[in-house]
């Protein structure tokens, strides 16, 4: 549900939101295309399941974004309470950085 927006003007909350919206899909498309083979969606899933719980993360803590390219810092009240060490959000196995 969408909040309440303010009455005159095409800038609505609704419209702003459907272009996000629209951008992102869009984006998603670009990064794993937009065709129909099954790799293709399964591409788009995955994106879109990494999507879905980075703005869980980002809600859950006040709105506040990262920095630019980098993860959410960990963090005790984080979606999901703690997680195992070996695999991130999606299930995939992390891996170590060896840079650091």
């Amino acid at each position: 549900a969408l909040p309440p927006s303010f009455e005159g003007g095409r800038r609505t909350t609704e419209s702003l939101c459907l272009k996000a919206r629209d951008m992102a899909f869009a984006q998603i498309g670009q990064l794993m295309g937009n065709d129909d083979t099954a790799d293709s969606k399964e591409g788009r899933r995955v994106v879109a399941d990494y999507l879905k719980v980075c703005l869980e993360e980002y809600v859950a803590r006040g709105c506040e974004a990262p920095e630019w390219g980098e993860p959410f810092a960990p963090s005790s009240s984080s979606v999901g309470g703690e997680e195992d060490e070996k695999e991130d959000r999606l299930g995939n196995e992390k891996v170590e950085d060896e840079a650091r």
